[in-house]
C-alpha cells in the first residue's frame, strides 16, 4: 500500500469509518499471526472452555492464509500451525492430507462456480478420507 497512493487512499477512507487510519509504519498481518505470535498456542489453551477432545479436524490452511503471510519457521508445503492450534483446542489434528494447501478456486466462485466447486469438493473429500470428522451434526459436537 505505501508503493501504490491509490490503494493507500482508498484504504484510510475506508478505514476512517472506523475511526482508524494506517499510516504505513506498521506491518499489515493476518489475524492468524497475531493468534499464533502474540498470544500463543498455550495462552490459546488456556481460554479454551469446552475443548474439543475426539473429534479429528483437518486444517484447511489454502493460499490465502499460507501466503502471501506465512508464519515465521513454517513450510509453505506443510504448515503446522493450524494443526497445532487445533490440537491447543483439544481435538486431533490430521497434518498430512494432501489438499492441506490446495487452491480451493475462490477467486473462481461467482465467474466459474463450477470450477471452484470442484476445488471445494476435492478438498472436503480429501479430508474425509484421511479420517476428519464431517458430520457437524455429531454428538461429539454438541455436548
Amino acid at each position: 500500500m505505501t508503493e501504490n497512493k491509490a490503494l493507500f487512499a482508498k484504504t484510510n477512507e475506508t478505514l476512517k469509518e472506523a475511526g482508524l487510519v494506517f499510516n504505513g509504519q506498521k506491518k499489515v498481518r493476518h489475524m492468524v499471526e497475531v493468534l499464533i505470535e502474540d498470544i500463543g498456542f498455550e495462552e490459546m489453551k488456556s481460554h479454551a472452555k469446552k475443548p474439543l477432545e475426539g473429534i479429528k479436524i483437518a486444517g484447511y490452511v489454502g493460499c490465502q492464509t499460507n501466503r502471501p503471510f506465512g508464519i515465521d519457521g513454517e513450510s509453505f508445503e506443510n504448515p503446522m500451525y493450524l494443526d497445532k492450534m487445533i490440537e491447543s483446542m483439544g481435538a486431533d489434528s490430521i497434518p498430512d492430507y494432501e489438499k492441506k494447501v490446495s487452491c480451493c478456486g475462490g477467486d473462481l466462485m461467482f465467474s466459474e462456480p463450477e470450477k471452484s466447486q470442484a476445488l471445494v469438493k476435492d478438498i472436503l473429500e480429501s479430508a474425509h478420507d484421511n479420517g476428519a470428522d464431517m458430520d457437524i451434526y455429531s454428538k461429539k459436537l454438541v455436548k
